[in-house]
């Protein structure tokens, strides 16, 4: 269960850095 939240947690922060970068670019 833990493990789950922490891979979204991952997941939602890797997007997050994609639409900054694509934002900037």
């Amino acid at each position: 269960m833990k493990s789950k939240w922490m891979s979204g947690l991952l997941l939602v922060a890797v997007g997050f850095s994609f639409t900054q970068v694509m934002v900037h670019a």
